[in-house]
């Protein structure tokens, strides 16, 4: 439909109208009167295929708009998507650094296990070098002595 006829407003031929009143009997006066309260009513009035045309328009000009916020949604999503898939991969990295941490956490509590254990054979041989050197002390005293 082309949107110039669906623009038009309804007509209403006031001279006609007037004329087929007179032609039934009112007076002149009236009919013009009646005939003129008639097109002020009906001057704002639309035809339906203008009506149809408007909605037809405004469902258009609505549903591009959706569109568009159909395209901008779309877009924030792919952003979203790019997001995630950077958190995955911090997450991968972070999880990769947690387990080398652990993998160091172990290889220090079993060097400090068997640190702990050479300290001790030291102390105990420490101890027994004491308790010779002792003995030894006593045996050169009583044959000095």
């Amino acid at each position: 439909m082309e949107s110039n006829q669906a623009k038009m407003p309804v007509s209403f031929d006031t001279l006609a109208a007037s004329k087929r009143l007179r032609k039934s009997g009112m007076p002149m006066n009236q009919a013009d009167a009646t005939t003129g309260v008639v097109a002020d009513a009906v001057r704002n009035l639309v035809t339906r295929e203008y009506l149809d045309w408007r909605l037809e328009n405004l469902e258009t000009r609505i549903g591009g708009r959706f569109n568009k916020m159909d395209a901008r949604l779309d877009k924030m999503d792919a952003r979203f998507d790019k997001m995630d898939a950077r958190f995955d991969k911090v997450d991968a990295r972070l999880n990769e650094t947690d387990t080398r941490f652990d993998g160091i956490d172990s290889r220090f509590a079993k060097q400090t296990t068997e640190l702990n254990a050479q300290m001790a054979r030291w102390a105990f041989a420490l101890v027994l070098s004491q308790v010779a050197v002792g003995a030894l002390v006593v045996s050169l005293i009583s044959y000095i002595g």
